[in-house]
């Protein structure tokens, strides 16, 4: 019996982790889904958002460069402080943030308060990014939950893309900003699944020493230049695929 015990209480605390794993497993990919659902988004909206308001190609681009580098911006600046804030109350603010930002880009009158409103929009996607991916990394099988995450949030943005065009019409994006706004809102109560920072030796040291002081930190720092430029190419292909197809005839 004295066996059975030890025995019991660690199949117990494995089914525990398991069950914890499967709950933020599922937290980290509904936010991941929602933090780029507004990227992903914009080429299905680009051309409503142009008959909308009257604007040009390059105009409606520069609104959701806007939109890409408030996410970009904010998910680099909250990359030290996350370490140590709660991984569920950054990611309930992001949230709001990111509901505030669709309700007022639904009521925007003018292309400059939809320029500001889609920033507000890439603010609080790159805090809800932040704090799923630092909640993910510090789960005790970090890459389990990335595998799942990966898959659940493709997944969710695959049928996201199929309603954003019952939702929206050819001139009037409001549709989609609701919906937006609203998967924000249905999310809200999987903050309590994304685990508190563990606190480590390196927590307390400045994000700059530890870069500065990585190994192989002037390899990492041209692969991710490269990674940058080839990302923004991308983006800029994404972005107008739309036109693309229609100057091609398809």
């Amino acid at each position: 019996m004295s066996e059975a015990n030890p025995q019991a209480a660690r199949n117990s605390g494995a089914g525990a982790s398991n069950r914890e794993t499967v709950k933020l497993s599922l937290a980290a990919g509904m936010y991941w889904a929602l933090a780029l659902l507004g990227m992903y988004a914009q080429p299905q909206l680009l051309e409503s958002v142009m008959a909308d308001h009257g604007a040009l190609e390059g105009a409606v681009g520069q609104l959701f460069a806007f939109e890409n580098g408030a996410f970009f911006i904010t998910l680099l600046l909250a990359s030290g402080p996350i370490a140590r804030l709660s991984r569920s109350r950054t990611a309930l603010v992001g949230i709001l943030v990111l509901i505030g930002g669709n309700l007022i880009s639904a009521y925007a009158g003018s292309l400059e308060v939809l320029l500001v409103s889609r920033t507000i929009t890439g603010i609080g996607a790159g805090l809800i990014s932040g704090a799923a991916t630092a909640a993910a990394a510090s789960s005790d099988q970090p890459e389990r939950v990335f595998a799942v995450i990966t898959v659940l949030h493709n997944l969710v943005l695959s049928a996201e893309f199929k309603i954003i065009p019952y939702v929206q019409t050819e001139s009037d994006p409001t549709g989609c900003y609701f919906m937006m706004a609203a998967i924000g809102v249905v999310s809200l109560p999987l903050c309590r699944w994304l685990i508190p920072p563990r606190i480590s030796g390196s927590s307390d040291e400045s994000l700059v020493l530890l870069l500065l002081s990585a190994p192989n930190r002037m390899l990492a720092m041209i692969v991710m230049a490269g990674v940058f430029v080839f990302e923004a190419g991308q983006s800029g292909v994404f972005t107008f695929v739309d036109q693309i197809g229609i100057q091609a005839g398809l």
